[in-house]
């Protein structure tokens, strides 16, 4: 497979961008409705758990199957980028998965329980979303999250494959 060696195909890029759309319109909403508490909880572990669990149950329900974790890795930065079409988000992602790391390693669960949960949400709403051929539901777990809003999901329902 091509996107393996660093190559992407049509299709590969066209699906990140569906993938991205999706979460600029839940963070965009989030953004307009209310920027103090948007601000407050976009740098979270739990935000940067959600993008990274939606990305990769995304590509797994478009049909990449096992494949989705290399897509998630390849295409985490490019999808990132389009939501703020700047290095924004992406470097969330990075330095919270950084401090995740760190707390661990110092003995604090807390970071990486809210990470996890939110890649369960984010994997539950990419099921919401994204089911082979078929577009469902808009999710808006990432935009309630954002505004400190409650959330709409069925606990251990849309975990990532192993």
């Amino acid at each position: 497979m091509f996107h393996l060696f660093g190559r992407f195909n049509k299709k590969d890029k066209a699906n990140a961008l569906l993938i991205g759309e999706e979460l600029w319109r839940q963070v965009g909403d989030a953004m307009r409705e209310d920027l103090d508490t948007f601000n407050k909880y976009l740098q979270t572990t739990f935000t940067a758990g959600y993008c990274y669990g939606f990305i990769r149950m995304s590509f797994s329900n478009l049909g990449y199957g096992l494949d989705s974790e290399k897509l998630t890795d390849c295409w985490i930065s490019f999808i990132s980028f389009s939501v703020f079409n700047s290095n924004k988000l992406h470097t969330i992602i990075k330095n919270q998965m950084q401090f995740m790391e760190t707390a661990k390693d110092l003995g604090n669960q807390e970071p990486l329980d809210a990470f996890t949960k939110g890649a369960s949400v984010g994997a539950f709403d990419a099921g919401l979303r994204f089911l082979g051929e078929g577009r469902r539901d808009s999710p808006l777990n990432l935009q309630r999250y954002l505004l400190n809003q409650n959330l709409d999901w069925e606990d251990n329902l849309g975990l990532l494959p192993s």
